[in-house]
């Protein structure tokens, strides 16, 4: 795989003012390309699902199908991508866990919507309270 297709894919993850662009990028170099599917392995991250089922439940009002993440990790990428399923349609998401941001897009559903979010992780400095 070429290691310049994934650092494009990473620049666009992170600058693209269209977030469909890069769901689009993926597809046309890596969704379409014999043997991509085989590379990596399958992973459980508990950030990702974790914003799958936000993005769920904020979207279509419903947490993902029990046991529906399908998630495959490319390590020397630091690539994280896949599915789950909620009823009635399906979540994507692209993650590069170096950077910690991500892409997830909701593909079909009752609406007949889309919906795209950009996300990315910060850790909170040490001693740090949530207040209400």
């Amino acid at each position: 795989m070429d290691l310049k297709r994934f650092e494009a894919l990473k620049e666009k993850m992170t600058s693209a003012k269209v977030l469909s662009t890069i769901m689009e990028y993926f597809l046309d170099h890596f969704g379409e390309v014999p043997g991509f599917t085989k590379l990596g392995h399958p992973t459980r991250n508990e950030i990702v699902e974790s914003f799958l089922e936000k993005a769920s439940l904020g979207w279509h009002q419903t947490k993902p199908l029990p046991n529906s993440f399908r998630l495959t990790e490319i390590p020397e990428y630091h690539f994280i991508h896949g599915v789950c399923m909620f009823e009635g349609g399906m979540l994507n998401v692209l993650y590069f866990d170096d950077i910690q941001t991500g892409l997830i897009v909701s593909a079909g559903n009752r609406m007949r919507q889309s919906y795209l979010m950009r996300f990315s992780v910060e850790e909170k400095p040490p001693g740090y309270e949530l207040r209400n």
